[in-house]
């Protein structure tokens, strides 16, 4: 570690009023303990999904109803968190080939 990036540490410890250990150990375990992708990344995903199959079904020069919609949503609903997730280990397993 740099001599700046542990006075960043410092800095982000004392803005929380602990001591660099104290602060550094409760941000390592909170971010082990955090299951599943982020969720900026499962709400882009959401976005995205919906976006494609709504543009798919326009290009198809269908009419979207309000069923269809609800049924697209419900799908996104229940698949963003899943695909979002193989996004994450995909880029994880990418990023870490790029280390080696």
């Amino acid at each position: 570690m740099t001599e700046q990036e542990f006075r960043a540490l410092e800095k982000a410890a004392a803005e929380n009023g602990k001591a660099v250990g104290e602060w550094a150990r409760e941000v390592l375990v909170e971010a082990a303990q955090q299951s599943g992708p982020d969720a900026v990344l499962v709400e882009l995903v959401a976005t995205r999904m919906l976006l494609v199959n709504m543009v798919k079904m326009i290009g198809q020069g269908l009419q979207i109803t309000d069923a269809d919609y609800a049924k697209i949503n419900t799908q996104v609903q229940s698949a963003k968190r899943r695909v979002a997730s193989e996004i994450a280990e995909q880029t994880k397993r990418i990023n870490s080939g790029k280390e080696s």
